[in-house]
């Protein structure tokens, strides 16, 4: 019972108020406009449309009204939304109006491509608010890209890293047909490099190959390691110490570099946390250089076997003049739309790789799959706007994506058959469209349950410490 109640705790402890809240907040825009996409084209061509709701209301709804001929409402299941249009099979099922005699006002009494229109115009519009989102956290906060080349320290890697082959200080030269420009795109393109491409570092001013193989991809995917793939590797100077830490209680100080621990030498701060998880030391003998003094201090470890300090920030890295980063504000639209854009198209570029694999199932890239619940953890933990409308823009080249695929019950099925009708020069069968649109919601349905249940089996297992 006592497990029982910690599985209970740790799900609901993956995520803070602050990201539900965070999540809600993204979603309710995404939908509300998504669904406007297909609201808008509806009504130009006279079409009407009986719901316009955020959310999904099974059995009760937190609020609605009834504005003209649309009841206008708000769901308590946070999973989506939809508008209800006259004389369409959609997800609702609702067949008993399709059983009387074509109406003019009727999303089946119209011609094929302006059902295409009012089927992809939640689609365009997430396009659309993505290019926009991307363009206007440009123009407000501009960008901060540190060039792979400048990464002078080389990386810092996790233990799945190191399992694949990299090592702390490798500099990152080519992966697949890829030359990275950035740390971010070079852990993005680890993550999605085919299998039997080639990693090329430079070791110790060696280059090094490292063929990608189907068991280093399923130890990525099927990693639990909480440190990313790879990060940049940054020296060993102390940003932030914990108010009465060990470290704060022996008189270390931001700004602190330390040369040395228990006479090991220290180059990098990735090597302070590696060293107290290798050696798991009660008390350790810390050397620091202060200003030009060395000093050396002993300190008591406390019961995590932790120091309780941070390495600096890319704020105080810049400002230390530790690396060279390159700030670009965009002042012009000219300038952040092409750009918006470009982060747009590089989103769904991933996503269409992401996608691919995850039918691979040697690498076991499905098991990062998730619910709302992982989506959720994405979040910041506090909040943070630049990350909410970052992430925001994400999801609705996500959503974009998803909704364009041909499965019966998204935008993109319904599409489907409005290209048909264009094309063979009349609809599909009734029953034909039901049996599919049926099948279709069902499928999707599993998918959601089936993400929900490993969502619940992974909390079950982080908290029973077994391994997946």
């Amino acid at each position: 019972m006592e497990d029982l109640s910690k599985i209970f705790v740790s799900f609901f402890q993956w995520i803070s108020s602050v990201q539900f809240l965070q999540l809600i907040c993204s979603l309710s825009i995404l939908v509300v406009l998504h669904e406007l996409g297909h609201f808008i084209p509806a009504k130009l061509f006279k079409t009407k449309v009986e719901r316009f709701f955020l959310f999904f209301d099974p059995k009760f709804a937190l609020w609605s009204k009834k504005i003209g001929e649309t009841v206008y409402g708000i769901g308590w299941l946070p999973l989506g939304g939809y508008v209800k249009i006259a004389g369409m099979i959609d997800e609702s099922m609702d067949t008993e109006q399709l059983k009387q005699e074509p109406q003019p006002w009727e999303f089946r009494s119209k011609p094929a491509w302006q059902k295409l229109i009012i089927m992809l115009g939640g689609v365009f519009v997430n396009a659309i608010l993505a290019i926009l989102i991307f363009t206007g956290i440009l123009m407000y906060w501009g960008e901060s890209i540190l060039p792979l080349k400048e990464a002078k320290y080389g990386i810092s890697v996790s233990e799945t890293a190191e399992k694949i082959g990299l090592m702390a200080g490798d500099k990152i030269v080519k992966i697949g047909d890829v030359t990275p420009q950035t740390i971010n795109e070079a852990a993005k393109e680890l993550v999605l490099a085919d299998v039997g491409s080639k990693i090329v570092v430079n070791r110790d001013e060696n280059l090094v190959e490292i063929v990608v193989t189907e068991a280093q991809k399923k130890l990525i995917f099927g990693s639990k390691d909480k440190k990313a793939l790879i990060e940049k590797r940054v020296p060993a100077l102390i940003g932030k110490i914990v108010s009465n830490s060990p470290a704060h209680k022996a008189g270390l100080q931001e700004g602190d570099e330390i040369v040395s621990i228990d006479m090991e030498e220290i180059a990098a701060f990735d090597q302070v946390p590696d060293y107290l998880t290798k050696n798991k030391p009660k008390e350790v003998e810390v050397t620091l250089r202060r200003n030009s003094e060395i000093i050396t201090k002993p300190i008591a470890l406390d019961a995590k076997g932790i120091l309780g300090i941070y390495p600096m920030d890319d704020y105080q890295l810049e400002k230390e003049n530790i690396f060279n980063y390159q700030n670009k504000k965009y002042t012009s639209l000219s300038e952040a739309i092409p750009a918006g854009y470009a982060k747009a198209k590089d989103i769904l570029m991933v996503q269409l790789r992401s996608f691919k694999l995850m039918f691979n199932k040697e690498t076991e890239a499905y098991k990062q799959a998730g619910s709302i619940f992982s989506i959720t953890k994405a979040f910041a933990p506090v909040w943070d706007w630049h990350s909410f409308w970052s992430l925001t823009g994400m999801l609705s080249v996500v959503l974009a994506f998803f909704n364009l695929l041909p499965i019966p019950g998204l935008d993109g099925g319904h599409a489907m058959f409005a290209l048909y009708e264009m094309i063979v020069g009349k609809p599909a069968p009734q029953k034909f469209m039901e049996i599919v649109q049926t099948i279709g919601i069902v499928f999707l349905l599993g998918l959601m349950l089936l993400s929900f249940g490993w969502d619940g089996y992974k909390a079950i297992n982080e908290t029973l410490g077994n391994k997946m």
